[in-house]
């Protein structure tokens, strides 16, 4: 007795199992959330558009400069290095500054704050450029001085408005003034606002030891 034939596969069905096979999660990679892909994508693109221009800024002026386009690239360099190194000590000097500070405060324990302490503080920052935190700190340091010599019973927790009453100065009143529309109202300071509260604090404490 003979066995039956072996019967073919339909080729159709083969394609379709196959199909839905493929198409099982196992045979796909995983979508992972990309939400900086756009934002990078961007910046590459600017960052890319940036640096062609450069580039072709220095190929133009290269063509004309003494040792070509390497002399430009160099000197572009060397401008970037100072740039950067100019950065790096403003920095480092911010920090010395803010060490200083913080040394000077856990030196003082807690106690009130002493006037030639904050005015060495104001001075390297007037001398760092930081002309805000300069007038911050002599303004501070003007109130602790008239606290030492008596002239007000404390510093720090006195409201402006009432240490205009009881200094009756014009000077603080220009002092006060300018000082909360630094320190509260984002106006920016220059040396002509260091040199002005220098001034001011110095003739107002020199008068109050007067009288």
């Amino acid at each position: 007795m003979s066995s039956p034939a072996p019967q073919l596969a339909d080729p159709e069905a083969a394609r379709r199992a196959a199909a839905a096979i493929l198409r099982e999660r196992r045979f796909h990679n995983p979508k992972v959330p990309r939400p900086l892909h756009g934002v990078l994508h961007d910046l590459g693109d600017v960052i890319g558009a940036v640096g062609r221009a450069v580039t072709r800024a220095v190929d133009s002026i290269g063509s004309g400069f003494p040792g070509g386009t390497v002399a430009v690239w160099i000197l572009l360099g060397l401008a970037l290095l100072a740039a950067i190194g100019f950065v790096a000590r403003r920095y480092s000097r911010r920090e010395l500054l803010r060490d200083s500070r913080r040394g000077a405060a856990a030196r003082r324990g807690g106690g009130p704050e002493r006037a030639a302490d904050l005015e060495r503080e104001a001075a390297r920052a007037e001398a760092d450029g930081q002309f805000e935190e300069a007038v911050r700190l002599r303004f501070r340091a003007g109130l602790a001085r008239l606290a030492e010599d008596g002239a007000i019973r404390t510093a720090r927790s006195t409201p402006n408005a009432q240490l205009a009453r009881t200094l009756h100065s014009p000077d603080f009143d220009e002092l006060a003034r300018r000082f909360d529309e630094i320190a509260y109202g984002a106006s920016p300071a220059g040396p002509g606002d260091v040199d002005d509260a220098r001034r001011r604090w110095g003739e107002l404490v020199s008068g109050r030891a007067r009288s």
